[in-house]
């Protein structure tokens, strides 16, 4: 019997996290096997003697508050300018009523980057948002079509409200510690339901950063956290705490 989506995309979030439990355990996971499925925790892991590990995933959405804390300064910049023209759009928020995007247009996809490089800009936001319009049109339709200035708009669905941002894949940004935080607490708020249900010797946090989220957990390390930050995460009743993303070499641990 195959893996659900959920489960798989569960065990996406994990797999930098694989080999710090094969050690741990001293056992030899290579792949995803249905074995280790469970519902909170969401994974369990045992060595030869019956010792385990719960691991319980949380994604990690920064995205969805990502405009509430920018400055004067910062929303009047022409990205900005255009993400919040395009987010109050009437004919994208008619086609999400059920379902929110997350827009990502892609910096490295202009077909004429000159046009938005500071002093060399000559469109204006609102001509932009148009261009950013259209090619959404087209690929409600089921044709992508590039404009005069965009050849490709990343779509991803989301929760909440539609999240309009220029992206960059090559240059990822670290994750707030307050969005972290967050994940930790409505985790923390559940454990002794994970006690009660799946009986575990050592209970693990995952916070997993999907791809379309662009961020790197490089910067939320233990020993580069806040003093106040780490006294959270010491609190935390899980015995480890790490940070991933979908990028093979991530991984972060906030407590072990």
């Amino acid at each position: 019997m195959e893996a659900n989506q959920q489960k798989l995309s569960e065990w996406n979030a994990i797999k930098n996290l694989i080999p710090i439990i094969n050690k741990k355990l001293g056992i030899n996971i290579s792949m995803y096997d249905k074995q280790y499925e469970a519902e909170m925790p969401d994974f369990i892991f045992h060595d030869e003697k019956g010792y385990s590990i719960g691991v319980e995933v949380v994604e990690c959405h920064p995205s969805v508050n990502i405009n509430k804390k920018r400055n004067a300064v910062e929303r009047n910049t022409f990205k900005n300018k255009v993400c919040n023209i395009v987010q109050k759009n009437i004919f994208l928020e008619s086609m999400t009523k059920e379902k929110k995007l997350n827009i990502f247009i892609d910096r490295y996809n202009f077909t004429n980057k000159g046009d938005l490089d500071g002093d060399k800009v000559k469109l204006t936001p609102e001509a932009f948002a148009e261009e950013v319009e259209i090619y959404l049109r087209n690929m409600f339709n089921g044709f992508i079509y590039p404009t005069k200035h965009i050849k490709r708009i990343k779509v991803w669905e989301t929760r909440g409200r539609n999240i309009v941002q220029f992206n960059s894949i090559a240059r990822r940004d670290s994750v707030p510690w307050q969005d972290l935080e967050k994940c930790i607490e409505s985790k923390n708020s559940k454990y002794s339901i994970y006690q009660k249900k799946n009986k575990c010797d050592e209970y693990w946090l995952c916070i997993y950063l999907p791809f379309e989220e662009n961020k790197h957990p490089y910067e939320v390390s233990n020993e580069l956290l806040s003093e106040n930050a780490k006294q959270k995460v010491m609190s935390s009743p899980f015995k480890c705490i790490v940070v991933t993303s979908v990028m093979p070499i991530d991984l972060a641990i906030l407590k072990d």
